[in-house]
């Protein structure tokens, strides 16, 4: 909702860098910063929206100790490195699938993008 009334594209685009270190750190700062339809840079709203979003919902049904702030905020960062993690592998997805033809896997099922998003 957020990403769309700002018109930010909600898709990773992957980084032009060849090294390893600006690669990650493209990812990484991919998860707090998005780019606007223009190709301008904004902060990441939907990302943020979703990660605390999704912190603050439990507490609603975690029993008493658990529905607190702090873990909220740990819920929330939770998301984030989640999301930190998905850049990641679509980032180094092709050297991952090159490496698993290696060891002779041939395909590896993946959800649909709708399942993950």
């Amino acid at each position: 909702m957020f990403d769309s009334s700002l018109h930010i594209d909600p898709r990773y685009s992957r980084s032009t860098g060849k090294g390893f270190l600006g690669r990650s750190a493209h990812a990484l700062v991919f998860t707090l910063i998005g780019k606007t339809d223009g190709g301008h840079n904004i902060p990441a709203v939907g990302n943020f929206a979703g990660a605390v979003g999704s912190g603050f919902v439990g507490r609603a049904y975690m029993p008493n100790g658990w529905n607190d702030t702090t873990h909220a905020g740990q819920r929330t960062l939770i998301t984030f490195g989640g999301y930190a993690a998905d850049n990641l592998f679509q980032e180094f997805a092709p050297e991952i699938g090159r490496a698993l033809r290696r060891f002779h896997v041939r395909k590896l099922v993946q959800l649909p993008i709708w399942w993950t998003r």
